[in-house]
């Protein structure tokens, strides 16, 4: 084979390669209605941009809870949850948390309980980046798979890694540039 044919095929295996995951940057997405902070000792509280998961030696837990509201565009499509975080996001601790599926979405406050179901997994925080899942439990949302039929209502929570021991801490701004968010294509 000669160089210029090799050359040819590792080019077009790169795009190949490349083509076949899309990178977030490059696919649509839709965000959650505001958040919902989870605090095991006072209650849900209602912050329409600040989102908190945090644990201090066991004590004062907070998680913050989202909604999600798949739009009539999901239809026929794939979709995976992701959680991009701008280079203000603050992470002290593990800078990793746990994702939650709720059986049912909070959406009022003040309110008590965060309806916590299935646990879909563990992320890995990155300020300035996109989170990476250090384990999953399920493919659901971890994964790029099939989209619920448009006006499903999806409740997740993030939660600090640990119930008992440690400090954690994570704090940002949801918007555009920070906050969890369903891709699609």
């Amino acid at each position: 084979m000669s160089t210029h044919s090799l050359t040819t095929l590792l080019i077009a295996l790169v795009v190949f390669v490349g083509a076949s995951a899309p990178s977030p940057q490059a696919q649509l997405y839709f965000l959650p209605s505001n958040p919902i902070i989870h605090d095991v000792d006072v209650g849900n509280s209602c912050d329409p941009l600040v989102c908190k998961i945090s644990e201090q030696n066991g004590a004062h837990l907070q998680s913050t809870m989202f909604t999600f509201t798949y739009p009539p565009a999901v239809l026929g499509k794939t979709c995976y949850l992701g959680l991009p975080l701008g280079p203000s996001a603050e992470l002290y601790g593990s800078q990793q948390i746990d994702v939650f599926r709720m059986w049912s979405p909070v959406t009022s406050c003040p309110s008590y309980g965060n309806n916590r179901d299935l646990e879909l997994g563990r992320m890995n925080l990155f300020a300035g980046g996109n989170a990476t899942w250090a384990w999953t439990s399920y493919s659901y949302l971890t994964q790029p798979t099939k989209c619920p039929v448009p006006g499903t209502v999806e409740g997740i929570e993030f939660a600090p890694v640990s119930d008992a021991t440690g400090n954690d801490w994570v704090v940002w701004v949801q918007g555009v540039e920070s906050g969890p968010r369903i891709y699609y294509y």
